[in-house]
């Protein structure tokens, strides 16, 4: 070892032993004196508030050792301000002794001291002047001391001291700015130095303003006084930051409002006070920057992540900022990972320079951000917002320069992918726009290479154009007059077209562009054209037409040249240019809405001064076949389109056009029902207005010649063939003279004429049988025969306003000459006479009234309803000799008057007739005679039930499933409640005040009118007066109810005054039509007399009262009642009345027997005194049976006080003679005393009165005083013959007894 070398160690051990040495001698020394330390706190006070210049206060003074190192420790230190009141309070303020600070003192001093849970309050007032907790501290000065605010200086030794802060809280109040910031968990570490600071530490930041910042300063000052500047590093690390919760406004009023979170790592680099460098990374994350739109119907996909590496460095005039490694995202996508360099530099005044260099920018990300940058211009900015770029840039490099009152001026260069740009103003819009761009500003040069090339010119074009594949150079150059583009060669295809061309445009400084655009078209499809045109500077309705019209084909060549202002554009008034010349094959033409097509188009098509011809060698139109057809618009801008042309082919295709056109307005039922066949030759000529407002000036011309025809309305059952003629037509108009056809196998002449109004009139003229006309299994063949004239015409209405009024009509005219009727009136006629038919209907509006005109009296308008074939009517009015029809409200009204009407006539006329009851093919088919509402008729004569009414009046009116009538006649009169269900089991109610069943003429034409009862309804009414069998009674009731064999009577009541009848029985039908009554008959009687007088029957009775009991029949109904008819037995049971001498009548002829008065006076004794006024009786039975027009009678027996009576025999009511036997036997028992005591006084009538009761005299004088009587003949001379009882009952002895007096 060397000898110094030796020396050296030597020094150093021992030297390190002198230092163990005096530690230990301190360290025994200050273990000695730090317990004395708390008894100095109020020097130690003392010393803090000198060097703070406030008071300080310490509640306590804690002292121990760390290692070797004494420790004290300050607790509850509290600063005072000016007027007392606590400023700063410390919880803890620990100082640990600096053992090389105190031996370079000489003294004590603290190596370290540490404060724990502060709350510093630091205040920026308006004035900018910062302070803590309201007090001015001390700073660090240099050399050995540094001046305090009040001029004292601090100890050299404070510049070697450690200060550590924890767990405080750090307020920052600027009241400048409106702000408050409040910092938890700050730790610091600071040590100051001769010539600066270290720090290091970390704070928590408020919610609003994010995570956590840490950081590291090395801060040094370089000079001393005024001349000092401050330099070093500062590190800061940074997690969580928000942007929107930042003082960014404060700081730098420029920039546009952020929103985000930010983690940075950042080293910065300082020089004389100044920032010269920053570099660091950087990530944002959430980023948000409110601005203007990209499109008019999004919000902009903005910038949300950004991270890299970044460097931005101070320059002599400027900066620069440098990125490399950068990731930036959207929501929608990731940019790829490249860089950027970007240059800032401000020259003299105000001449300042931009240029840099990006590896990728995603123009709709960044643009929002560039528009809002305070560097760039304030028209540039809004342009850029207004243009809203989108797509790729790659290898962009750009400078731009400004200043000296100059335009901006811009030099570029990039790659271009799918580059967008919104149309503003009179720019055009593009979208997926490639290629390369390399321009300063005197020229440039786009080479173009896209794959689908889109166009916007709002201006010009309604939609963006269809994107093209576009190929081609675009330059420019600006010259001291303008600025010249031209394009010597370009190509544009996509699937609608493929052209090539040349372009030149001329923009003058402050006059009009010229362009001369020339195009070849090499293929082009009709369809697309539409999508390309102009439809900005064209009619809008002139554009929806064409949109409509152009249909198909292939443009197979042309060309189009345009020279002019673009502005002027499509260059009218001779303004410009615009020629096109184009070649089509098989296009097709939609020319209007709904007409047939024009098809397989072949030939060209020019515009020229804004003008369109098309010259068409052939096509075709539905199956026709067209040549030389001619298209015009002479004017695009009044638009009318002209179609001539000529073809042949089918008729039906003539109809089916004309259907389509407004001929066809509301006639598509009509047309669609129309079927024509045959050949024909046609031209057309057509002129269409394509401007909305002047459609209804549209014209047709048009004439078909048509050769073996055929045309049939198959739902009206008209059928036209062998049609020959020529129709001409308009689109008001139809005419057409002597054309010829068949008609249901017959010849007929057609015709067609048009009002000036517009209705044309097509009528068919011939000669038919109603069977061929009509159908012969139909009704009106059923019941008219024959062969006539007839003229069957359509009317229809041209104009779409008359047919939709009027519609479609038929009028049938005939005088049916030769045509026979066979029905009853009022609607029979034979065929040698005439009567003139007239019917209209409408085919087309099934609401329309159905008219009716046959002969002079009967007119009747009807409403129909259901489909073809089961059409019936639902409301209508039929007049008969009683003026002109009106349609009512509803339902179908009758009225009027007739001569005469024959109900049982028309009865079997509609019972043959087929039944119109509903189906499930015809619903409703039977709603015809439901609809008649109402029911005003008079009659003259009116033949019904086999009977002949005279001046007849019926008024009914229908009200729900019920006819309420009021009828008057000759032999009725009263009201009646009809069902309209007449079998429905509801009665037919009546309340007749009259009915004359015997009245009413049977007309000789009556023939087989019986009436079958089993059609008869229920019946139940009651009738005021009855007429029948020449008898009226009054007060009848009568309830029936039909049968399956007939009608049942359940009630014929009659209630007269002393007379009460009640009648029950059937009226049936039998086997071969024939009907028959049984009645069985109850009648009883107060006083039969009077009864009888109230029946207008003269029997020759007074009084009585008795009971009658019958069963009567007889064939037919009750309207052949007759005594010839009429069969059945009869018992009677009469008492105490009175047979008066009276001639009787027909019914009295059986009590006219007993007339006395007209016998022989054969009696010796004289009984007159007794009979002349007639025979009281006091009891009457008779049992009598009624057959062949005859009454018969074997016990009729009288009993009298004066006599007794039987009667035997036969009266004859229809021979009206007599064949009976009438005995009388006197009672002369009962006045034998009554004789005696006249004749002989008292005793002798006492006498014979008691020999009549005991010895029975008076019977036997009774018996002797018998008389018989034969009576035969005619009523008005009948032949009375008396008979000899005692020769019949005692015949005489060996020779003739006299006949003589018993008594």
């Amino acid at each position: 070892m060397p000898r110094w070398l030796k020396h050296l160690v030597g020094a150093l051990w021992l030297s390190a032993a002198v230092a163990v040495i005096l530690a230990a001698v301190l360290t025994v020394v200050a273990r000695q004196l730090l317990p004395m330390v708390p008894h100095y706190r109020a020097q130690i006070e003392a010393v803090a508030s000198d060097w703070l210049h406030h008071p300080v206060r310490i509640g306590g003074i804690q002292v121990g050792w760390h290692w070797i190192t004494p420790t004290v420790t300050l607790e509850h230190v509290r600063v005072l301000d000016d007027a007392g009141k606590t400023a700063l309070q410390l919880s803890r303020v620990g100082l640990r002794l600096g053992v090389w600070n105190s031996l370079l003192a000489g003294r004590p001093v603290p190596g370290e001291i540490d404060l724990q849970g502060a709350r510093v309050v630091i205040t920026r007032a308006a004035d900018g002047r910062l302070s803590i907790s309201g007090l001015a501290l001390p700073l660090p000065g240099d050399g050995g001391a540094e001046p305090t605010a009040s001029g004292a200086r601090l100890p050299a030794w404070v510049s070697r001291i450690d200060y550590r802060l924890g767990d405080a809280r750090v307020v920052i109040d600027d009241v400048a700015g409106g702000r408050r910031y409040r910092f938890t968990r700050v730790t610091l570490v600071a040590r100051p130095t001769d010539d600066g600071i270290d720090l290091a530490g970390r704070f928590a930041l408020p919610a609003r303003l994010g995570s956590e910042v840490g950081f590291a300063a090395d801060l040094r000052r370089r000079g001393a006084g005024d001349a000092a500047v401050w330099g070093g590093s500062v590190y800061l690390d940074l997690q969580g930051i928000r942007l929107q919760g930042l003082p960014l406004k404060t700081l730098l009023p420029e920039l546009p409002p952020l929103r985000g979170q930010v983690d940075a790592r950042v080293w910065s680099v300082w020089t004389k006070g100044r920032l010269a460098r920053v570099s660091g990374h950087l990530s944002v994350q959430n980023l948000a920057l409110p601005g203007p739109t990209v499109s008019a119907n999004a919000v902009p996909p903005a910038l949300t992540a950004f991270s890299g590496d970044l460097r931005w460095q101070a320059m002599p005039q400027g900066w620069r900022l440098q990125g490399a490694q950068l990731r930036v995202s959207t929501e929608q996508s990731a940019w790829p990972v490249d860089g950027f360099d970007v240059s800032f530099a401000q020259h003299d005044g105000s001449d300042r320079t931009v240029s840099g260099w990006a590896g990728f920018l995603r123009l709709q990300d960044v643009a929002p951000l560039l528009a809002r940058l305070p560097w760039l211009p304030d028209d540039w900015s809004d342009r850029l917002t207004a243009l809203a770029p989108g797509g790729d840039l790659r290898d962009l490099r750009f400078a731009l320069h400004e200043g000296d009152g100059r335009p901006p001026q811009l030099a570029v260069s990039a790659d271009l992918q799918d580059v967008s740009l919104r149309p503003d103003g009179h720019l055009p819009g593009v979208d997926g726009l490639s290629g390369h761009l390399a321009m300063n500003p005197v020229a440039g040069s786009f080479d173009i290479d896209s794959a689908k090339l889109g166009v916007t010119v709002p201006t010009v074009f309604g939609e963006p154009l269809p994107a093209l594949k576009t190929s081609g150079v675009l330059r420019w150059r600006r010259g001291e007059d303008g600025t010249e583009v031209v394009a010597p060669r370009f190509a544009l295809s996509n699937q609608d077209l493929a052209v090539r061309g040349q372009l030149g445009l001329w923009l003058p400084n402050g006059g009009r562009p010229d362009l001369n655009l020339m195009l070849g078209v090499e293929r082009a499809k009709v369809a697309a054209a539409p999508r390309y045109l102009p439809v900005k500077r064209l009619h809008p309705d002139l554009v929806r037409w064409l949109n409509k019209a152009l249909q198909g084909g292939e443009v197979t060549g042309g060309s189009i040249v345009l020279r002019g202002d673009p502005g002027d554009f499509p260059f009218r008034h001779h303004r410009g240019v615009f020629d096109a010349e184009l070649t089509v094959r098989d296009g097709t033409l939609d020319y209007f809405r709904d007409w047939p097509r024009l098809q397989a188009m072949n030939g060209t098509l020019d515009l020229h001064d804004f003008s369109l011809h098309a010259q068409v060698s052939q096509a075709q139109m539905l199956s026709s076949s067209l040549r030389d057809v001619t298209l015009d618009i002479p004017d695009l801008d009044h638009a009318v389109l002209g179609i001539q042309g000529s073809g042949s082919g089918p008729l039906g295709d003539v109809v089916t056009y004309l259907s389509h056109t407004p001929l066809g307005d509301g006639r598509k039922a009509l047309f669609d029902e129309m079927r024509a066949g045959g050949q024909t030759q046609f031209d057309l000529s057509l002129s269409l207005p394509l401007r909305a407002a002047e459609l209804p000036h549209w014209s047709l011309r048009g004439s078909a010649s048509i050769d073996d025809g055929s045309f049939a309305l198959p739902e009206q059952d008209f059928a036209l063939s062998r049609m020959r003629g020529k129709l001409a037509f308009t689109q008001r108009s139809l005419s057409a003279k002597a054309m010829q056809a068949v008609f249901k196998g017959v010849p007929v002449t057609l015709g067609a004429s048009t009002r000036s109004d517009g209705l044309a009139t097509l009528t068919l003229d011939g000669h038919l049988s109603v069977a061929r006309l009509f159908g012969k299994d139909s009704p009106i063949a059923r019941y008219a025969q024959g062969d006539t004239d007839w003229r069957i015409a359509f009317t229809l209405p041209m104009t779409t306003q008359g047919y939709r009024r009027y519609g479609m009509g038929l009028t049938l005219v005939s005088g049916l000459q030769g045509v026979s009727v066979k029905l009853p009136a009022p609607l029979g006629k034979s065929a040698a006479s005439a009567r003139g038919l007239v019917a209209q209907l409408s085919l087309t509006h099934d609401d329309a009234p159905v008219s009716l005109r046959y002969g002079a009296d009967l007119q009747g308008l009807f409403q129909l309803a259901g489909k073809t074939g089961c059409r019936h009517v639902v409301r209508g009015d039929l007049r008969l000799d009683a003026g002109a029809p009106v349609l009512p409200a509803k339902g179908v009204s009758v009225q009027g008057r007739l001569a005469y009407f024959n109900v049982d006539a028309w009865r079997r006329v509609l019972d043959r007739l087929p039944s119109t009851t509903s189906t499930a093919e015809c619903p409703g088919g039977g709603a015809s005679a439901d609809a008649v509402r109402r029911l005003r008729m008079n009659f003259g004569e009116l033949d019904v039930l086999g009977r002949r009414l005279s001046k007849v009046s019926l008024d009914a009116t229908r009200q729900g499933g019920v006819w309420r009538a009021t009828i008057d006649s000759d032999v009725i009169s009263g009201k009646l409640q009809v069902p309209a269900a007449l079998h429905g089991g509801t009665p037919v109610r009546f309340d007749l005040s009259r009915l004359d069943l015997d009245g009413g003429t049977l007309p000789a034409s009556a023939g087989d009118g019986a009436v079958d009862p089993a059609s008869l309804p229920a019946l139940s009414g009651r009738i005021g007066e009855l007429t029948v069998a020449d008898r009226r009674l009054r007060n009848v009731q009568l309830t029936t109810t039909p049968t399956r064999e007939g009608m049942q009577i359940h009630l014929a009541e009659v209630d007269e005054p002393h007379l009460r009848a009640r009648a029950s029985g059937s009226w049936l039908r039998e086997p071969g039509g024939r009907t028959t009554m049984q009645v069985q008959l109850e009648v009883d009687s107060d006083d039969a007399g009077k009864a009888l007088d109230g029946l207008n029957v003269q029997a020759g009775l007074a009084g009585g009262k008795g009971h009658l009991s019958a069963t009567l029949s007889w064939p037919g109904g009750p309207g052949q009642l007759g005594w010839g008819v009429l069969e059945g037995q009869a018992r009677l049971d009469l008492k105490n009345g009175r047979l008066m001498e009276v001639n009787p009548g027909q019914t009295g002829r059986l009590l006219g027997l007993l007339n006395l008065a007209a016998l022989p006076q054969r009696l010796s004794l004289n009984f007159g005194d007794v009979f002349d006024k007639g025979f009281a009786f006091n009891d009457m039975k008779s049992r009598f049976q009624l057959r062949d027009g005859n009454i018969y009678t074997q016990d009729t027996h009288i009993s009298g006080s004066s006599a007794n009576m039987s009667i035997t025999g036969r009266v004859g009511m229809v021979a009206r003679d007599y064949d009976a036997q009438v005995t009388i036997v006197p009672q002369v028992q009962s006045t034998v005393a009554i004789a005696g005591a006249v004749l002989g006084g008292p005793v002798t009538g006492a006498a014979l009165f008691l020999l009549d009761r005991l010895l029975g005299l008076g019977k036997q004088i009774n018996k002797a005083a018998e008389f018989r009587y034969r009576v035969t003949g005619p009523w008005d001379a009948p032949k009375i013959v008396a008979e000899d009882v005692a020769a019949r009952d005692h015949p005489s002895r060996g020779g003739d007894a006299p006949r003589g007096n018993p008594f």
